[in-house]
């Protein structure tokens, strides 16, 4: 059977040659095999650049972008596909160190399809052509799981290392469930983070006293039928009297879907 199989591939390829002479004269494959084989070569060669180059998004606009990386100790491994945003470079200039927000969606966006996540909050935005003076990435949450702190706190360890970064100027937004995660981020690894504006959703009051060093604005609409206001409440009340900086606006009549309201609020962009 094995010889039979090897014998139908040499009949193959004598057929695929024999139609390629018959059609094409013998100098273009003098010509063309050479110069496939030097191009074979240099893409060999230059792989990593090349990859490199392909996985950088594009100025002014979001492209999708893989982040893998496992932590120092080798024990954690995170990987996200992830929309990532880069300011304009006919503004800014390839050198120049920005802000870096994180924004972290629902659990209706989980899953392997990154399209989910540009529906809401400053993918959206974005896709409708706003400018913002900052990086911003968009991890999706993988199906089946919430957002995991250790794993995100890899993943913004990888995004420094790729892109120039105001270490003092990170801050993480999310809304529903990404609100949630968050918090738990910064709970866990408050170290990196200027500010968090968790929407339509609330922490563990317990971790407060790990807010006391990060800005806090959190919203939630008095309506919300999902996730009740009260447990907001609770969240700035605890936060507050840790010691840290925190605001909290109350939209009156939009239920739980408040992600468009929010990330349009003028102030949000001080």
């Amino acid at each position: 059977m094995i010889r039979a199989s090897n014998r139908a591939k040499h009949h193959l390829i004598g057929s695929a040659i024999a139609v390629f002479k018959a059609r094409y004269p013998i100098w273009l494959g003098l010509v063309f095999l050479p110069a496939a084989s030097l191009g074979a070569l240099i893409a060999q060669l230059q792989w990593p650049a090349i990859l490199d180059w392909w996985s950088t998004p594009t100025h002014g606009r979001q492209t999708p972008e893989l982040f893998e990386q496992a932590d120092a100790d080798g024990r954690s491994h995170a990987r996200f596909f992830c929309w990532a945003y880069l300011p304009d470079d006919n503004v800014t200039g390839r050198n120049k160190s920005w802000p870096l927000l994180f924004f972290l969606r629902g659990s209706g966006e989980r899953g392997h399809n990154l399209s989910p996540v540009t529906r809401h909050g400053r993918p959206a935005l974005v896709n409708k052509s706003r400018q913002f003076p900052m990086i911003i990435i968009s991890p999706q949450c993988p199906a089946g799981i919430d957002w995991q702190a250790d794993s995100l706190s890899i993943l913004i360890e990888s995004v420094m290392q790729k892109f120039r970064i105001h270490a003092d100027q990170i801050c993480v937004t999310g809304y529903c469930m990404g609100g949630y995660g968050a918090y738990e981020l910064v709970a866990a690894h408050p170290d990196p983070f200027a500010a968090i504006v968790p929407v339509a959703d609330s922490g563990d009051p317990k971790n407060s006293n790990r807010l006391k060093s990060v800005s806090v604005w959190a919203f939630h609409d008095g309506l919300d039928t999902a996730v009740p206001l009260a447990n907001s409440w609770s969240m700035v009340d605890s936060a507050r009297m840790a010691g840290a900086s925190a605001e909290f606006t109350i939209f009156p009549d939009k239920d739980h879907a408040i992600c468009h309201a929010e990330y349009g609020h003028p102030d949000l962009y001080r």
